[in-house]
Protein backbone atom coordinates (compact mmCIF):
# COMPACT_ATOMS: atom_id res chain seq x y z
CA UNK A 1 0.00 0.00 0.00
CA UNK A 2 1.05 3.37 -1.03
CA UNK A 3 1.01 6.17 1.11
CA UNK A 4 -2.35 7.97 -0.90
CA UNK A 5 -4.00 5.01 -0.49
CA UNK A 6 -3.26 4.37 3.85
CA UNK A 7 -4.39 8.43 3.88
CA UNK A 8 -7.40 7.95 1.35
CA UNK A 9 -8.19 4.49 4.02
CA UNK A 10 -7.75 6.87 7.21
CA UNK A 11 -10.15 9.83 5.63
CA UNK A 12 -12.85 7.34 4.81
CA UNK A 13 -12.58 5.98 8.78
CA UNK A 14 -12.86 9.14 9.47
CA UNK A 15 -15.87 10.32 7.62
CA UNK A 16 -17.22 7.30 8.83
CA UNK A 17 -15.80 8.06 12.24
CA UNK A 18 -17.92 11.50 11.84
CA UNK A 19 -21.13 10.05 11.16
CA UNK A 20 -21.69 7.71 13.71
CA UNK A 21 -20.57 10.67 16.23
CA UNK A 22 -23.26 12.93 14.46
CA UNK A 23 -25.92 10.15 15.05
CA UNK A 24 -24.48 10.45 18.71
CA UNK A 25 -24.75 13.61 19.47
CA UNK A 26 -28.36 14.43 18.16
CA UNK A 27 -30.10 13.57 21.70
CA UNK A 28 -27.59 15.83 23.17
CA UNK A 29 -28.25 18.52 20.89
CA UNK A 30 -31.91 18.14 21.83
CA UNK A 31 -31.20 18.66 25.27
CA UNK A 32 -28.93 21.48 24.99
CA UNK A 33 -31.96 22.95 23.19
CA UNK A 34 -34.85 22.16 25.76
CA UNK A 35 -31.78 23.75 28.62
CA UNK A 36 -31.33 26.69 26.57
CA UNK A 37 -35.75 27.58 26.56
CA UNK A 38 -36.05 26.90 30.13
CA UNK A 39 -33.51 29.10 30.78
CA UNK A 40 -34.97 31.21 28.26
CA UNK A 41 -38.41 31.00 29.82
CA UNK A 42 -36.89 31.77 33.23
CA UNK A 43 -34.90 34.84 32.74
CA UNK A 44 -36.94 36.32 29.99
CA UNK A 45 -40.29 34.79 29.70
CA UNK A 46 -39.77 33.64 25.81
CA UNK A 47 -40.34 29.94 24.86
CA UNK A 48 -38.39 28.61 21.63
CA UNK A 49 -40.92 27.94 18.56
CA UNK A 50 -40.76 24.55 17.17
CA UNK A 51 -39.50 25.46 13.80
CA UNK A 52 -35.99 26.73 15.92
CA UNK A 53 -35.69 22.71 17.40
CA UNK A 54 -36.33 21.76 13.78
CA UNK A 55 -33.83 24.37 12.18
CA UNK A 56 -31.30 23.82 14.95
CA UNK A 57 -31.04 19.67 14.75
CA UNK A 58 -31.70 19.96 10.91
CA UNK A 59 -28.71 22.09 10.46
CA UNK A 60 -26.72 19.57 12.91
CA UNK A 61 -27.87 17.10 10.93
CA UNK A 62 -26.78 18.40 7.47
CA UNK A 63 -23.71 20.17 7.91
CA UNK A 64 -22.63 16.80 9.42
CA UNK A 65 -23.59 14.60 6.89
CA UNK A 66 -22.46 17.35 4.54
CA UNK A 67 -18.82 16.91 5.88
CA UNK A 68 -19.11 13.57 6.12
CA UNK A 69 -19.98 12.70 2.42
CA UNK A 70 -17.28 15.60 1.11
CA UNK A 71 -14.69 14.14 3.18
CA UNK A 72 -15.99 10.15 1.91
CA UNK A 73 -15.97 11.35 -2.07
CA UNK A 74 -12.39 12.94 -1.14
CA UNK A 75 -11.14 9.74 -0.47
CA UNK A 76 -12.80 8.22 -4.00
CA UNK A 77 -11.26 10.74 -5.72
CA UNK A 78 -7.74 10.26 -4.30
CA UNK A 79 -8.07 6.58 -4.58
CA UNK A 80 -9.26 6.50 -8.02
CA UNK A 81 -6.14 9.02 -8.95
CA UNK A 82 -3.84 5.96 -8.08
CA UNK A 83 -2.11 4.29 -10.39
CA UNK A 84 -2.71 0.11 -10.49
CA UNK A 85 -0.61 -1.63 -8.07
CA UNK A 86 1.83 -3.02 -10.20
CA UNK A 87 2.33 0.16 -12.09
CA UNK A 88 3.72 1.39 -8.39
CA UNK A 89 6.24 0.46 -5.60
CA UNK A 90 4.35 -0.20 -2.83
CA UNK A 91 5.69 0.84 0.71
CA UNK A 92 6.18 -2.08 3.31
CA UNK A 93 3.06 -1.22 5.21
CA UNK A 94 0.67 -4.35 6.09
CA UNK A 95 -2.86 -3.76 5.89
CA UNK A 96 -3.73 -5.56 8.55
CA UNK A 97 -1.40 -4.17 10.69
CA UNK A 98 -3.21 -0.71 10.22
CA UNK A 99 -6.40 -2.08 10.41
CA UNK A 100 -5.31 -3.33 13.73
CA UNK A 101 -4.21 -0.15 14.59
CA UNK A 102 -7.39 1.43 13.45
CA UNK A 103 -9.03 -1.15 15.79
CA UNK A 104 -7.13 -0.61 19.24
CA UNK A 105 -8.05 3.36 18.54
CA UNK A 106 -11.49 2.57 18.57
CA UNK A 107 -11.55 0.13 21.33
CA UNK A 108 -9.33 2.98 23.48
CA UNK A 109 -12.02 5.79 22.62
CA UNK A 110 -15.10 3.79 23.71
CA UNK A 111 -13.56 2.67 26.71
CA UNK A 112 -12.41 6.17 27.86
CA UNK A 113 -16.24 6.85 27.84
CA UNK A 114 -17.64 3.86 29.73
CA UNK A 115 -16.38 5.27 32.87
CA UNK A 116 -17.89 8.60 32.71
CA UNK A 117 -21.10 7.33 31.29
CA UNK A 118 -21.08 4.76 34.50
CA UNK A 119 -21.11 7.66 36.56
CA UNK A 120 -23.56 9.69 34.79
CA UNK A 121 -26.05 6.64 34.91
CA UNK A 122 -26.74 6.48 38.67
CA UNK A 123 -26.65 10.44 39.20
CA UNK A 124 -29.38 11.95 37.06
CA UNK A 125 -32.44 10.67 35.59
CA UNK A 126 -32.74 13.87 33.61
CA UNK A 127 -30.40 13.39 30.86
CA UNK A 128 -31.14 9.32 30.84
CA UNK A 129 -31.94 9.45 27.24
CA UNK A 130 -28.82 11.19 26.53
CA UNK A 131 -26.65 8.79 28.32
CA UNK A 132 -28.38 5.53 26.54
CA UNK A 133 -27.54 7.28 23.53
CA UNK A 134 -23.86 7.76 24.26
CA UNK A 135 -24.03 3.97 25.56
CA UNK A 136 -25.30 2.83 22.33
CA UNK A 137 -22.63 4.73 20.23
CA UNK A 138 -19.83 4.00 22.19
CA UNK A 139 -20.87 0.24 22.58
CA UNK A 140 -21.07 0.37 18.86
CA UNK A 141 -17.60 1.98 18.40
CA UNK A 142 -16.04 -1.05 20.56
CA UNK A 143 -17.64 -3.49 18.64
CA UNK A 144 -16.32 -2.08 15.59
CA UNK A 145 -12.78 -1.87 17.01
CA UNK A 146 -13.01 -5.30 18.29
CA UNK A 147 -14.40 -6.24 14.90
CA UNK A 148 -11.39 -4.51 12.86
CA UNK A 149 -8.64 -6.04 15.63
CA UNK A 150 -10.24 -9.67 15.72
CA UNK A 151 -10.59 -10.02 11.94
CA UNK A 152 -8.90 -7.71 9.96
CA UNK A 153 -8.67 -9.82 6.61
CA UNK A 154 -12.50 -8.86 6.12
CA UNK A 155 -12.04 -5.47 6.46
CA UNK A 156 -9.52 -5.98 4.10
CA UNK A 157 -12.00 -7.08 1.47
CA UNK A 158 -14.25 -5.08 2.10
CA UNK A 159 -11.95 -1.94 1.42
CA UNK A 160 -10.77 -3.18 -1.53
CA UNK A 161 -14.30 -3.64 -2.78
CA UNK A 162 -14.69 0.02 -2.37
CA UNK A 163 -10.66 0.59 -4.10
CA UNK A 164 -12.61 -1.24 -7.20
CA UNK A 165 -10.07 -3.53 -6.71
CA UNK A 166 -12.01 -7.11 -6.19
Amino acid sequence: MSIKEISAIAIKLFAISLMLNIIVYVPSVILTMNTMERMAERFHGAEFQPIFYVSVVGSFLFIGVISAFVLYKLANSVLKSLPDPSESEPINVSETFILQVAGVYFIVSALQTFPSLAIAFGSSDTEIIKNIGHFIGSSFELGIGLYLLISPNVWIHTFNRLRGRV
